[in-house]
């Protein structure tokens, strides 16, 4: 028997899904999925909560409850560490929680059986007493009771006999009994912390979605090489795809955009597919369910995870290579720089890129060399001063390693790179923007791909200048900033006072007067935020803004 697969999990803000390489990042997080638990895991999991086990391996529990379609069976207790909460609103002598539990699973087959079109689990031939796919529900979430706290997970249980290179599974699935805010893990650091993020009717209702398309995939084969980045990428997805209200799989996003080195899409490993539910939003929002229910078909004819992936797109006239590179600038276009109705719907609430190389110019040349896994992405962002009277222009490149062939067969093959940065016109490099600066490439011929971001700096213009300029602590009380033309004397006008990257570091709102003859606004006191150094300000008054280099010395 075969167990693959896994679900769940948690990382501050989790889904069904699982981060063992987050232990690389954070001790907060760690791996809490159990479809890719190995035998010997589930059996003491099993253990832990259950005592009273059918000739086939499963739990006995006290009661069962058909969903009102017949297609789910629901196993759960009344009394003992597994019982629900026995609350029956609708006096149908159900507790509410396992009519929720049946109902939501009627919905995940509704959406991704009925409507989507994959197949259907496979009957199970008897086992849990009928033919109905069976859940169970157990204390899975305290780590008082069971040692390895989870969301729930997929379990294969009986070999469909097919003539198939991928082989086919039953299957049945275990989740939790209330998701509730008080059930607490361990992590890393021995700290308690609570296990689910989702909780809750929502913890149940993903968990259901997730892993029922566990239990569809099982129906079109375990594909080799392994690719159980692909099973846990659609799962994840079909979490938002379900319940889009949902935001749990915005930790995985948060993993991902911090260290996006450690998870190269290519890499088949379980755990990385979490992180890509945001390339199945990607697929969706560009072509619908087509191309991934097409990739789950091709599976099923036996063909490796990424052949299938690549093989759908081009059905639908791309590749997975040409969609992966316009994915790219979906990445980048997050957080702060989220272009509103552009790109994700949801984009200005996602996190950042972290920049692997975050420098400024200062030499004649700048050389970043590295290595790629199949399908690795990472950020560079090179500030690039300037001569003019503006801050700094910024250059931002996202790398990535197309080589697909790699990927479907799974072997280990990094690919070479280089980036160069240089202030002259160099071989093999091209202008950036209206600067002096020029980039270029050295790469695998055919294997690196490259995006690129520019950013001209912010043209500073004032009626007059700043004054005292520079602003020296030994010789200065006041500091003096011009305002824009249309100010109104004792109106307000707000101040930002920038570092030359143009984060903000203070602001405040100053009252306007005169001084010499100008309109000024003053002041009074520098912040202690201000140490020496150059900064850039802004000074704003009824929508018109203009911008400023300052110089602190504090002596």
């Amino acid at each position: 028997m075969k167990f693959y697969f896994q679900i769940i999990l948690l990382l501050q803000i989790i889904t069904i899904t699982a981060f063992p390489e987050i232990n690389n990042i954070s001790p907060e997080k760690r791996d809490k999925c159990g479809t890719f638990l190995t035998l010997e895991q589930k059996k003491k999991i099993l253990s832990s909560l259950c005592n009273n086990l059918d000739t086939n391996g499963r739990c006995i529990q006290q009661k069962t409850f058909p969903s009102a379609s017949g297609k789910f069976l629901i196993h759960f207790d009344t009394s003992g560490i597994n019982s629900v909460n026995l609350t029956d609103n609708d006096l149908n002598d159900i507790p509410d929680y396992i009519d929720s539990v049946a109902y939501y699973f009627d919905y995940a087959y509704n959406v991704e059986v009925d409507s989507i079109g994959y197949l259907a689990p496979p009957p199970d031939y008897g086992c849990g007493g009928s033919d109905a796919y069976d859940v169970y529900v157990f204390n899975l979430g305290d780590f008082h009771v069971n040692p390895d706290p989870l969301y729930g997970y997929t379990t294969t249980d009986s070999l469909i006999t097919r003539q198939r290179k991928f082989q086919c599974f039953t299957s049945y699935i275990t989740i939790d009994n209330d998701y509730s805010p008080f059930d607490s893990d361990t992590n890393q650091s021995g700290d308690t912390v609570p296990t689910f993020t989702e909780t809750g009717i929502m913890g149940m209702k993903i968990t259901a979605a997730h892993e029922l398309h566990h239990a569809i995939q099982y129906n079109y084969g375990i594909s080799v090489p392994g690719t159980g980045s692909l099973y846990e990428m659609t799962s994840v997805w079909m979490e938002n795809r379900l319940f889009s209200e949902s935001k749990d799989y915005y930790s995985h996003l948060k993993t991902l955009f911090k260290n996006p080195e450690y998870y190269p899409f290519g890499k088949g490993n379980d755990e990385i597919g979490y992180k890509y539910g945001i390339f199945c939003q990607y697929t969706w929002l560009n072509f619908g369910d087509v191309v991934l229910k097409r990739m789950w078909e091709i599976i099923g004819c036996d063909y490796p995870g990424f052949y299938a992936l690549d093989s759908a797109y081009k059905e639908q006239g791309t590749s997975l290579v040409s969609e992966w590179c316009k994915f790219l600038p979906w990445l980048y276009y997050t957080g702060s720089r989220s272009i509103p109705n552009k790109y994700f719907p949801s984009a200005s609430e996602y996190p950042e890129i972290k920049f692997w190389e975050d420098t400024t110019f200062t030499q004649l040349s700048l050389i970043n060399p590295g290595y790629l896994k199949p399908f690795e992405f990472r950020a560079f962002r090179y500030k690039l001063p300037s001569e003019q009277n503006k801050s700094d222009d910024t250059l931002d490149i996202i790398v990535t390693n197309i080589d697909l062939k790699t990927a479907i067969e799974q072997s280990p093959n990094d690919k070479y790179f280089e980036i160069l940065c240089v202030n002259y016109d160099k071989t093999g490099t091209r202008p950036i923007g209206n600067t002096k600066y020029f980039y270029g490439m050295n790469a695998n011929e055919g294997f690196i791909v490259d995006s690129l971001f520019f950013s001209a700096g912010t043209v500073f213009y004032s009626t007059s200048p700043v004054f005292p300029n520079p602003y020296r602590t030994s010789l200065h009380e006041k500091l003096y900033f011009p305002v824009p033309e249309n100010s109104l004397i004792n109106h307000l006008a707000f101040l930002n006072i920038y570092k030359t990257d143009m984060g903000e570091i203070y602001n405040t709102i100053l009252n306007i007067s005169t001084y010499q003859n100008i309109k000024v606004a003053i002041l009074d006191e520098i912040p202690l935020e201000l140490t020496s150094g150059v900064y850039i300000f802004s000074i704003e008054y009824h929508g018109k803004k203009e911008y400023g280099k300052l110089v602190i010395i504090r002596d």
